[in-house]
């Protein structure tokens, strides 16, 4: 009887209907989110959760709206678009680029960041020009080249260590000495006239084809290298998005630089996200990478060991939004909502200040 009092007393002093329709709006709302890997806008840090600029907006909104999330991690951002369009997800967090053709089958929230493209290349010129000189098969050529004068440098010191009595007898100073005199014949096509004295009328003959090959040899060896610095200059030496015309671009699956780039008649070949991209340019499957802009220069601040750089400016300006099915319009409308609310307060601008800051300063 005494507990039945309490209870009553405790309802008729704590309990009103004001409070119960408060503890009725701050019921949380199960969310499936869908992400996809693209730093620095969804990372995953040492301890396993997911962080970036998209990730930490997304978690404000989680606190303006009440969600609770689920994440659904897509390996690219093709498949991200699928999930989204077959209602796997409620809603895609990530840099996805506002297109007119994604308006036509997805809802797109407040855009909250300007982006657009940009190119990356390698940053490694030297390695370039020794890759090419090694595909070429120059490389082989010239320890070829290097043996001969070498076998040459040998029999030479023996032939003058032999004949000539004022040529030094050790043979550190001998050999030396012969190669330095062959590099002059190569260089100035001069040869010791006391080998026309030893081998008579067979040692202008000799001197003669020694001569000739010295000459040809130097003529090889500057053709060659010369023609690889300027295929590897052509090839390397890409600012613009008119540097692009003829070459093999690396781009993202299901990325808008796809579509771009294959309307103005460059050939690409798209990769699952920029790591790949990279990889395959490594491997010399492309040329070089268009992608996001702010996507390409934190990869390139994070991984400075790859010698990779970002050249030109923006081109192809376009937005980043989060994204939904049709069918939630009303989520996103309430979402859209809390991002201009968000934006306004600076929010925004303080995560890219926190995450971009320090590559553009």
């Amino acid at each position: 009887m005494r507990e039945t009092l309490a209870c009553l007393v405790f309802l008729f002093v704590f309990w009103n209907p004001g409070q119960a329709r408060n503890l009725q709006e701050v019921k949380l709302q199960k969310v499936r989110v869908g992400i996809f890997h693209s730093p620095p806008f969804v990372m995953v840090d040492s301890n396993g959760w997911y962080t970036g600029m998209a990730i930490d907006l997304w978690k404000m909104l989680e606190q303006e709206l009440n969600f609770v999330t689920e994440y659904v991690e897509y390996n690219s951002l093709e498949n991200l678009q699928r999930g989204i369009q077959q209602e796997e997800i409620d809603v895609a967090v990530t840099n996805l680029t506002i297109t007119y053709e994604r308006a036509q089958v997805m809802k797109f929230s407040f855009p909250w960041y300007d982006g657009g493209l940009r190119i990356m290349v390698r940053d490694d010129e030297k390695g370039l020009l020794w890759d090419e000189m090694k595909d070429n098969g120059q490389l082989q050529s010239y320890l070829w080249i290097a043996l001969i004068l070498l076998l040459l440098t040998v029999l030479t010191t023996i032939v003058f260590r032999r004949k000539d009595p004022e040529f030094p007898k050790k043979w550190k100073e001998g050999f030396s000495l012969s190669l330095y005199n062959l590099m002059s014949v190569i260089n100035n096509g001069s040869i010791d006239s006391k080998v026309f004295g030893w081998f008579g009328w067979f040692g202008h003959i000799l001197a003669t084809i020694w001569m000739i090959s010295g000459i040809g040899m130097i003529a090889y060896v500057t053709s060659t290298i010369t023609s690889s610095m300027t295929k590897v200059s052509l090839t390397s030496e890409v600012n613009t998005l008119s540097d692009l015309s003829g070459k093999i671009v690396g781009v993202e699956a299901g990325g808008v630089e796809e579509k771009f780039l294959a309307n103005i008649g460059i050939q690409t070949i798209a990769y699952d996200n920029v790591l790949l991209s990279a990889e395959g340019m490594n491997r010399k499957e492309v040329h070089a990478i268009v992608g996001d802009a702010p996507v390409l220069e934190y990869y390139v601040h994070t991984n400075r060991e790859k010698k990779m750089k970002v050249v030109g400016n923006i081109f192809h300006p376009d937005k980043y939004a989060f994204a939904s099915s049709k069918s939630h319009s009303v989520w996103m409308d309430s979402i859209s909502v809390a991002l201009i609310k968000l934006y306004d307060m600076g929010k925004i601008k303080e995560l890219k200040d926190e995450y971009l800051g320090s590559i553009r300063e």
